[in-house]
């Protein structure tokens, strides 16, 4: 996820991150040792800046669950008290957050509220065009006992 073709952010396993910017990557210490899922960002007009956001959870087990705030290659993080695990994060202009993984949240104003319109299946995607038009990708599974 970036801006342009010499400004680009990479996440992953272990809390990994990493930014490209013309033509050499750097590092960039996230504060947790959990997979980083996902990255998203948006120009933020309020303060003339790219911000990006990471989903950090573990699917497979309970422990750090977060969403990471990324901007000026600084790393923060945003309050999650849902208990839920998280997948995936998107935003269009940065007053809406929509997280997806152990269900559907949308942030307005620093407060976390579940979608419960749709089924509560695992989410392992969100992404859209304007916050009226978001998608998301689930799994559904099946297990036999």
């Amino acid at each position: 996820m970036g801006s342009s073709n010499n400004d680009l952010y990479a996440v992953g396993n272990n809390g990994y991150i990493a930014h490209y910017q013309n033509g050499s990557w750097t590092k960039i210490e996230s504060g947790t040792t959990t997979n980083i899922n996902d990255v998203w960002g948006v120009f933020d007009q309020s303060n003339n800046q790219q911000m990006f956001y990471g989903a950090v959870s573990f699917v497979a087990q309970t422990g750090d669950q977060k969403i990471l705030k990324i901007q000026n290659n600084k790393v923060d993080s945003l309050h999650w008290n849902t208990g839920r695990r998280i997948h995936s994060v998107w935003t269009f202009n940065n007053r809406f957050l929509y997280a997806t993984g152990g269900g559907i949240f949308e942030n307005k104003r620093g407060y976390w509220n579940e979608i419960t319109e749709v089924p509560l299946y695992y989410s392992r995607n969100i992404r859209g065009t304007n916050n009226n038009n978001i998608f998301v990708c689930g799994i559904l599974e099946h297990f036999s006992f």
